[in-house]
């Protein structure tokens, strides 16, 4: 490749990866809807898949993008009315919500709950003004502006960082950024930002609503819990080793959390239960004869999608088959965050019919819980008393990231995906 085009490549990669984080939020409601981004993209923004395919949200004619804007609300308007909104709450919805895109993803999660995420929105539309900044000097050339940007950014993080390995790894991607000299140099770096971008919005999302619907309970991060998980039993270095039930998928992952609040919720003694159910067991106490064991069997292992408000209608069957008829608050941002997870974290195998993962992209757990804890840190005084009241065992034992990883990779950074066939 000649270098002028190698150049221009990689400040393309550097684009595309800030450019994500716009696409992310879509990327959640289209799983939550069953739907493929590039088709939820063309029905909500009237963009052709080959405009999509070619240059993604990117709109220089003002006028069209003056009628995607219109295009994209009056398809938020129906998307509401067909669930039920009155029309002056459909405007009151959409004057809400922010027009830039992690901190509209912290009100759409939140505002079905306890309590809007103003906190978790505040620092979402901190980091899109900082996505908005780099992109400019990604589009402007200017390579000693974009350094000065992520530094500073990370300079600001830190402060808030207690885990000394996640410490030790800003600092690491801070001199590459540091020595960088060029958009080639920039690439690994920026990679590293974008996804401490990418978890901290999470994990804002996890912290605010979590203090608020877990109220009693003491505060832990527990989007991790809905991450894709390995066997225990699985050894990575033996190909014939086991081939069934290898990975636990998000979608198992936030049944079996859905069930255990419900379990202890709904009980009059409030006792959190033992283990995770089975199939069986789940669907005895969803009750409903159309979700029989079978069905929630092809859900947990990716045979069959499920949509964000079928799992809202198995909620209110749960918990009201096990309390005798009282409804309680649908947990959306667990829900939202796993079908998000189950489509991006667990790609398919490439062998037709398999419903077996062929590749799954782990979170790594202390960089993630070193930035939950850096938000807890910077919004202690504007969160709930945290409460005293303990998770079971069964689930603060769990780890997105299995013994074998953390040995090959450096603990704070996001690992790269596994192959499991």
């Amino acid at each position: 490749m000649h270098a002028v085009d190698r150049g221009q490549a990689m400040v393309s990669e550097v684009a595309r990866l800030w450019a994500g984080l716009g696409l992310f939020p879509l990327e959640v409601i289209a799983a939550c809807e069953g739907k493929s981004t590039k088709s939820f993209l063309a029905e909500a923004t009237g963009l052709s898949p080959a405009h999509l395919s070619s240059s993604g949200l990117q709109i220089k004619n003002q006028k069209r993008l003056s009628r995607l804007r219109q295009d994209s609300l009056d398809y938020a308007r129906n998307g509401l009315a067909a669930k039920g909104y009155a029309p002056d709450e459909i405007e009151q919805y959409i004057a809400a919500c922010p027009e830039t895109a992690l901190a509209g993803l912290a009100y759409r999660l939140g505002h079905a709950g306890p309590a809007p995420l103003s906190l978790a929105m505040s620092l979402g539309a901190r980091l899109d003004r900082l996505v908005l900044d780099v992109l400019r000097c990604v589009e402007n050339d200017e390579v000693s502006e974009y350094q000065c940007l992520l530094i500073d950014f990370l300079d600001e993080e830190k402060h808030f960082v207690e885990d000394q390995k996640y410490t030790a790894d800003i600092a690491e991607i801070r001199r590459a950024l540091s020595a960088a000299t060029d958009w080639a140099s920039l690439q690994g770096p920026s990679d590293a930002v974008v996804q401490h971008v990418l978890l901290a919005v999470l994990a804002a999302i996890d912290v605010e609503w979590g203090a608020r619907y877990f109220g009693s309970l003491a505060p832990t991060p527990t989007f991790l819990w809905l991450a894709p998980q390995f066997h225990p039993d699985f050894d990575a270095s033996n190909s014939k080793g086991m081939k069934r039930n290898v990975v636990t998928r998000p979608v198992s992952k936030l049944f079996d959390l859905l069930w255990a609040v419900a379990k202890r919720g709904t009980s009059q003694h409030a006792r959190w239960p033992a283990k995770s159910p089975n199939p069986s067991g789940l669907a005895a106490d969803i009750a409903d004869e159309n979700t029989a064991d079978g069905v929630i069997r092809k859900w947990t292992n990716g045979a069959k999608p499920i949509r964000l408000d079928q799992v809202a209608e198995l909620w209110a069957s749960l918990t009201a088959n096990l309390s005798g008829g009282t409804k309680f608050e649908v947990p959306f941002p667990w829900i939202a965050v796993a079908l998000w997870m189950e489509r991006a974290l667990v790609k398919r195998s490439s062998k037709e019919n398999s419903t077996k993962p062929g590749t799954v992209i782990f979170l790594s757990d202390i960089a993630y819980q070193a930035i939950w804890a850096g938000h807890r840190k910077r919004w202690a005084d504007r969160l709930p008393e945290p409460g005293k009241l303990p998770w079971p065992d069964w689930l603060l034992a769990q780890s997105s990231w299995p013994d074998w990883m953390r040995s090959s990779q450096s603990p704070g950074r996001p690992p790269s995906p596994r192959d499991c066939q």
